[in-house]
């Protein structure tokens, strides 16, 4: 959906459908789940790796995750 500016030119809005908002406790939390316990190493690679490839995205004003 595009949405004109004040300067004459178009921007596309992002859809918010299928965003889920997060706080890292609860990503943490969640991933724990998911993984044997004995591999809990593993959560904070798994998180590295999600911010790296744009999968989710730290909020900063909130202080929480949005998965894109």
């Amino acid at each position: 959906m595009a949405k004109a500016s004040h300067s004459g030119t178009t921007k596309r809005s992002r859809p918010t459908a299928g965003l889920t908002k997060t706080t890292l406790y609860e990503l943490v939390e969640m991933i724990g789940h998911e993984v044997d316990e004995e591999d809990d190493q593993l959560i904070s690679g798994i998180i590295v790796y999600l911010v790296d490839s744009g999968k989710i995205k730290l909020i900063k004003k909130r202080r929480s995750f949005v998965a894109v």
